[in-house]
């Protein structure tokens, strides 16, 4: 069978199609879900960074001798 003007491709759609998608629709999940883990991660630091620093400033204060 000819495809568009004369061509030996084959007219239609090729009966792969539908594992395409499934592809696609893969990789969007796998990349979502990698956008969703660094934000997870992040969001992990920033809450332990936020505790360093309140425990550093804690035992810092703690220690301050008294004027």
């Amino acid at each position: 069978m000819l495809g568009l003007a004369g061509s030996a491709e084959p007219a239609g759609r090729p009966d792969s199609v539908s594992g395409i998608g499934s592809v696609r629709i893969g990789i969007r999940l796998r990349c979502a879900s990698a956008a969703l883990m660094a934000s997870i991660r992040a969001s992990i630091a920033t809450q332990a960074a936020e505790r360093f620093t309140r425990t550093c400033l804690a035992i810092g204060e703690s220690t301050i001798p008294p004027e």
